[in-house]
Formats: C-alpha cells, structure tokens, sequence
C-alpha cells in the first residue's frame, strides 16, 4: 500500500536530479502496477501474447498498451498504432528520457519500458497528434465523446509489414495465430466499450472487422452495416483513413460525418 513516505521519495529523487523514466519506475515498484494500469489485467495479457510468439517479436517493438475505452462514444478503428521516431524522440525528451526511442521501444528491452508512461502517451496523442484531428473536431462538432481503438498493437508504420506478421502468408484473407490473438483482445476492449457508432478508418482493418462480424448486408433503411456487440446492432462505418497520403478526400470525409451525424 502506498504512503506519504512513497511519493515524498518520488519528489525528492526527482529534485536529485533522476530522470521521470527512474521516478515512475521506483514508485511503480513501491505501490504496484495494478494500482497505476486500471486496464492491468489485459495489459498483462498483451505483454503474454509478445512472449508466446517470440519468433514473430524478437526483432518487434514494445506492444502498444491501452487503456480502458470511453463507454457509449463514437469509436474510430484503425488498423494499428504508427512509429514516428521524430515524434517519439519529441515526447521521450518532454518526459527527460534520454534513450533513443528505437532502443526504448525494442521487445528485447522491455525490462526498461515504462508501460504506464506508455498509456499516458497515448492518451496525450490522442489529444495532439494530427492523425486524430478530424476525429476530435467531428466528436466536438457533435458534442459526443470519442475514443480511438486499434486492431493491433505492433508499433509500425510499414503496413506491408504489419499485414506479413498478422495475416496467414498462405491465405491472406485469414488472420494468422499471431494476429487473431491480438484481434479478439481488441474485440474485448471494443464489447466493453458499447459504442453508439464504430467508423473503421482503414481499408485492411475494413475488411478484416467485416469479416469477423459477419457483415453482408447493408442495412437499407440506414446505408449502414451493423454490428451486433452485447445483443445491440451499432452502426458500422468501414472507410479508409482520415489522414495521410491514402486517406479519403475531404468530400468523402464529410459525406461519411454526414451520414454518421444522421444516425447519431
């Protein structure tokens, strides 16, 4: 249990000077990770996934871990969380940390990876990050929640890469052992969530949530597809992304926030 003793040692290493990365390090290990990670537990699974497919995470980055989900927000889906070294180097250097992020990230350096800085650099990229920008300004144009889930958790930009490690090389169209794992682990997240909408925002992850849900038909009343998540059909949206060299053009991208705020 932690004491005031706990965090006035906190402050006082920090005022000597230890980096933030030591800090959360050292009251991690004195009040426990699970009263720091709400979402502990699938961490903690996640983390078993990387271990148990050693041969296709040996030469991988830390997994991307996450917090509990927003309840009852539009929820926008990726296919998985991008690296950029520029703006990992930026925010390793906001939080004083002084390692290079491709050695901080590297799976074989997980002793030294901080995964509840890792959660707050999620959620401070989700609030700054441009990728999520037309997510943001949607959500506030609605006056809803919002909230951003991936469908797997390999920090990598190549996505031919991404679709070599979790697809089966013999039939592309069915998940290999590797990502189905980590799919149904997203499922978890997104089912406990209960979203009032899901707008998939990119061609693979489209086609792969199409896949596992089912969907066959649109609805014709709606032009939607629905998921049935918790006995509920949600309102589908599967596009491509929102930014980016490949992402919709601008009047797609409103005709899509048009139709969801129709159904919203």
């Amino acid at each position: 249990m932690a004491t005031n003793d706990t965090y006035s040692h906190v402050f006082v290493f920090h005022s000597a000077q230890f980096t933030f990365a030591n800090v959360f390090s050292n009251t991690i290990n004195k009040i426990g990770m699970d009263m720091i990670d709400s979402n502990a537990g699938w961490n903690n699974r996640l983390s078993k996934v990387w271990e148990d497919h050693s041969e296709a995470t040996k030469e991988l980055r830390s997994p991307a871990y996450q917090s509990s989900l927003k309840k009852n927000a539009i929820l926008f889906v990726g296919m998985n969380p991008s690296f950029s070294l520029a703006r990992w180097t930026t925010l390793l250097k906001e939080k004083e940390i002084d390692d290079d992020p491709e050695s901080y990230f590297s799976w074989d350096n997980r002793h030294i990876y901080n995964r509840t800085l890792s959660l707050d650099f999620n959620s401070y990229t989700k609030n700054k990050y441009s990728y999520f920008k037309p997510m943001r300004e949607f959500a506030v144009n609605l006056g809803l929640e919002w909230d951003h889930a991936d469908s797997f958790f390999i920090r990598e930009t190549n996505q031919s890469k991404v679709k070599s490690l979790v697809l089966e090389k013999n039939d592309p169209k069915r998940l290999s052992g590797f990502g189905k794992v980590q799919y149904e682990l997203a499922i978890e997240l997104i089912v406990k969530s209960v979203p009032k909408a899901i707008i998939v925002t990119n061609a693979l992850a489209s086609h792969i949530w199409k896949n596992r849900f089912k969907l066959n038909l649109i609805d014709q009343g709606t032009g939607t597809y629905n998921s049935t998540i918790n006995g509920t059909d949600v309102p589908t949206f599967l596009s491509g992304m929102l930014t980016g060299q490949r992402a919709l053009d601008v009047h797609s991208r409103e005709r899509l926030f048009w139709h969801v705020k129709r159904l919203i």
